[in-house]
């Protein structure tokens, strides 16, 4: 992966994916808390994201062992493989409510159904789904705009009135 925008400051970076399965390659915004993460590690240090302990580029096979590492260390089944993490991107966002087309747009698919197939939910998202229509109904951005108007010139009774009514009762 290449960084996009490189920085000495820690802002929105992004990053190149390069190697892709289709072979093109995307930019996925990188998060700040992930910026840190990675400068901590010393791998933020030019113009790929992973570097290993010497400084050179990290190869797939590197990769592969890392995260079988990390597997590992979580208690998972150590397979090395990296796609789990676009599966685990897709379903942490849907989870946090982000909206399909902008995973899909994230996860670099072509068709909206392979992106709904990556977005698992935890148990109990569609529990928290439907409880969603006990809340209060949002306020269209037309309702807004009329409540602010009315909040602005005052009640229909007040406008109504001769100006100099008005301006006498307080």
């Amino acid at each position: 992966m290449d960084r996009a925008g490189s920085s000495s400051m820690i802002r929105a970076m992004n990053c190149k994916v390069t190697e892709t399965k289709g072979m093109k390659y995307r930019v996925v915004p990188m998060t700040k808390r992930l910026a840190r993460a990675l400068s901590a590690h010393r791998h933020l240090r030019g113009e790929r994201v992973l570097y290993a302990d010497d400084g050179k580029s990290v190869s797939a096979k590197v990769l592969q062992k890392w995260m079988a590492r990390a597997q590992k260390r979580a208690g998972l089944r150590a397979l090395g493989a990296m796609h789990i993490l676009r599966h685990t991107l897709c379903s942490h966002l849907a989870m946090r409510g982000a909206l399909a087309l902008s995973i899909q747009r994230l996860a670099g698919h072509e068709d909206l159904v392979t992106t709904l197939g990556y977005m698992h939910l935890a148990q109990g998202e569609t529990e928290r789904a439907i409880r969603l229509l006990d809340l209060p109904p949002p306020i269209s951005t037309h309702e807004a705009l009329l409540d602010a108007d009315e909040r602005k010139e005052g009640s229909d009774e007040e406008r109504d009135r001769p100006a100099s009514e008005r301006a006498t009762a307080t």
